[in-house]
This record gives C-alpha cells, structure tokens and sequence, in this order.
C-alpha cells in the first residue's frame, strides 16, 4: 500500500513538472533531463515509468479521457443536456491541465478526443428527434451541429473557461434544437426541403 502511494506521488511530481514546463515551452523542446531538474528526481526514476516526454504527455491525456469516460458513463440520465452538463463540469475540474495540454504548445486537438466521449451517448437521443430521416442525412446534421459544438467548446477553454459550465451548456442547447429547424417536404423525386 505504501509503495502504490510512493508511486502515485512520484507520478504526480513528474506529471506536475511536465505541465509546468509545458506553459511556458512546446512540446518537442521539452527534455527529460529539465523535468527531472524540476520534478526534482532522477532520470532512472523517470524511466522507470515513461519511454520520453512524449509518452508521458500522451499518457497525461490517456488518463483525462479515461476518467471523463467513466464519469460519462456513471451518469444516470439520458437527457443529452444533463450529459453535456456534467461533461463540461468535469472538464473545467481539470481546467489546468486541459488549458495547457491545449495550448499551443501541447496539442490543440485533444478537444476532438474530449468532445467525443459523449459521442456514442449523445447520437442515440439526436437520431431519434428526426426519424424522417435516413441515416446519411442523420450524420449529415449531427456533424454540422458537432462542429459548431466543438467551435464553442475550444473558445470556451483557450479563453481560460470564465463562464461556469450552465451557461455553455444553456447556449450549446440552443444551438443543438435550434441549428436547423426544418419540415420535411418530399417532392416526387423524393428530395427535402430545409426551412432554417
């Protein structure tokens, strides 16, 4: 037991170091030798549990999803507004280190890798507001709103997450029911009309 907590600490001093050089420094300017120094441990330590700075970083990232993805699927709700909420919640509990693994210096996409792991939660309750549909034109529309979702979100987080996530989730709300509001008007070709 005593030995797991030494572990988990030294990873977190490791992981700590790396985040803050990371602020300041890309990521391909990052050496083993500098977390070192600052997580104040030596290079055997640091091999003993990453490859490099890379491993480490992709790592970093692998245990914010895993996390997000266990708290997304402990939720008990199938309202896709109530996921959305508590995606965001988590989130910015972890603001620090998404801001800076999204930062510039980091990897600006890991908000892709966030914002689906509610995919597979959200597609169900979105598919089935419009059963008129075939599912091409399902996955039409759930990607033109996704992306503007995802727009949303990374403004969201490079601004530093000011607003609390109920307002975001208020205006993603709107934006997901109100997007595209259309009637189906099939012609004899079997074409649709949309009315935005």
């Amino acid at each position: 037991m005593g030995q797991d907590a030494r572990v988990r600490y030294t990873k977190m001093v490791i992981r700590q170091a790396f985040l803050e050089i990371l602020k300041d420094t890309p990521l391909n300017r990052i050496t083993v030798k500098k977390v070192c120094e600052i997580a104040q441990i030596n290079r055997s330590t640091f091999y003993k549990y990453y490859y490099d700075v890379y491993d480490l970083f992709e790592q970093i990232k692998q245990d914010i999803l895993d996390r997000l993805k266990e708290f997304v699927l402990n939720i008990q709700t199938d309202s896709s507004r109530e996921l959305m909420l508590k995606i965001l919640e988590a989130t910015k509990n972890v603001s620090e280190s998404v801001l800076v693994i999204c930062s510039e210096n980091g990897d600006i996409k890991f908000l892709t890798d966030i914002f689906s792991v509610c995919y597979s939660h959200v597609v169900p309750e979105f598919y089935a507001r419009y059963p008129s549909l075939n599912e091409s034109q399902k996955q039409w529309l759930y990607h033109y709103i996704s992306v503007g979702c995802y727009g949303v979100l990374r403004c969201w987080v490079e601004s530093g997450m000011k607003e609390n996530p109920e307002e975001l989730c208020d205006f993603l709300e709107v934006i997901f029911n109100n997007t595209i509001s259309f009637k189906q008007n099939i012609s004899k070709n079997g074409t649709y009309t949309f009315f935005v």
